[in-house]
């Protein structure tokens, strides 16, 4: 309910306070009186726009302030939602700076207008001239008997509930996307295990498959140094097998004058297959 509106240097008003009864309040006037001002200061206050051209002084700032008692009213969420002190008489105050700049508090915090103007929606209906009512609003409906059958304490279990549903249900859906995240990584490392056990791998397999890469990459070499090695088993200037042989007939002539001549017979013999065969 509208306890309290103050306003000062607003358009034609100089300063304004009017204390509301509990009621009904009606204000009259002839045309021009000052009606629609007061209607405009109130609605400054929730937040419409504003400039410098409201002031009546233009060397003083303008300041609309309205009280309202809203303890019938379940706000205790909108105050908690943006930070803001909570007073069963919440006032609205709206400032308007000689530069045109404006200001708005709730209970003498700053805020945003669109925190004022989500406020304001939820206590008051400002209806002008040829300005449909919200009778027909089915939101509204429910505000009127909700706040006629007195369910503030109702509406708050309610939205605790329904909070807590909601609460409850985000827990599911994450428990249902961390499953899933699960089974995916479940299905990976089986494919993984697949690939291991179908490669076969057997005991030491990597140090043999890295001396295989070795001598691959070194192919050229290795194939290279053997070629020389094998060369020198049979060049013509100093053919090794050729020697080899020529020794192996001189020692066999005289195997019979040594009692191990035929064992070292035997030895050359066994280097001269040896030698053949790397050749």
């Amino acid at each position: 309910m509208l306890q309290r509106l103050f306003v000062q240097n607003f358009a034609l008003i100089d300063q304004l306070e009017i204390d509301f009864q509990t009621g009904l309040t009606v204000i009259t006037g002839e045309t021009g009186a000052g009606k629609s001002i007061l209607l405009g200061a109130l609605s400054l206050a929730l937040g419409t726009r504003a400039d410098k051209d409201s002031l009546k002084d233009k060397d003083k700032k303008c300041i609309v302030e309205i009280e309202f008692n809203i303890q019938k009213l379940a706000l205790k969420d909108f105050f908690d939602t943006n930070d803001l002190d909570f007073d069963l008489h919440t006032v609205i105050r709206r400032e308007i700076s000689i530069s045109g700049k404006s200001r708005a508090f709730i209970n003498d915090t700053p805020v945003t207008l669109n925190q004022v103007k989500e406020l304001g929606s939820q206590i008051i209906d400002v209806h002008s001239q040829h300005e449909n009512l919200e009778l027909n609003q089915q939101d509204f409906q429910f505000t009127v008997l909700d706040t006629l059958a007195d369910n503030n304490t109702l509406l708050k279990d309610f939205q605790s509930n329904y909070d807590e549903f909601l609460n409850i249900k985000k827990q599911i859906e994450t428990l249902k996307e961390k499953n899933t995240a699960q089974k995916q990584r479940l299905d990976f490392i089986q494919f993984q295990y697949n690939e291991l056990k179908n490669a076969n791998l057997k005991t030491n397999e990597h140090t043999e498959l890295e001396q295989e890469q070795n001598r691959l990459s070194h192919s050229e070499e290795i194939a290279e140094n053997l070629k020389l090695a094998i060369s020198r088993f049979t060049k013509e200037e100093f053919n090794i097998i050729d020697e080899l042989h020529a020794a192996k007939q001189e020692i066999n002539k005289l195997s019979s004058d040594f009692e191990n001549g035929e064992g070292l017979v035997n030895r050359i013999q066994s280097s001269l297959i040896d030698l053949e065969d790397l050749s």
